[in-house]
């Protein structure tokens, strides 16, 4: 389960801008424009952390990534707690994130092989030693 502070999911959002280590400013508009991407209204950050599911605690750790305009994404299984429906729309917010700007990449790791064809361009596979 993503770590989160207390609070609603639009605090955990806005404290990310509070440590010192980061630069910019909370933009609800482009969060807003993302939980569009994924079938989600607004009043999705009114939402208490501690009350989300283990699939809307991977959304809030993923907004939470997105929003700082990261070089490279490292993605730990972002899908494995969500529906087939919401799993669609991560893969669309993604491939929208990366298409915003240039100069991104991102590494995805699945056991969903399906999944890893549809969302990247190359592929490693990492297999058991016998």
């Amino acid at each position: 389960r993503p770590a989160a502070f207390d609070g609603t999911v639009e605090e955990n959002l806005q404290r990310v801008f509070a440590l010192k280590a980061q630069q910019g400013t909370y933009e609800r508009s482009r969060i807003e424009n993302y939980l569009a991407t994924l079938g989600r209204s607004p009043e999705f950050l009114d939402l208490a952390v501690r009350r989300l599911s283990g699939g809307e605690s991977q959304i809030l750790a993923l907004l939470r990534a997105l929003q700082v305009q990261p070089q490279v994404l490292l993605l730990d299984e972002p899908t494995a707690s969500l529906d087939p429906e919401t799993t669609q729309s991560v893969e669309a917010l993604i491939s929208q994130w990366m298409e915003e700007a240039e100069q991104r990449a991102c590494l995805w790791t699945s056991h969903d092989p399906q999944q890893i064809q549809r969302v990247t361009d190359r592929q490693i596979h990492l297999e058991k030693a016998s």
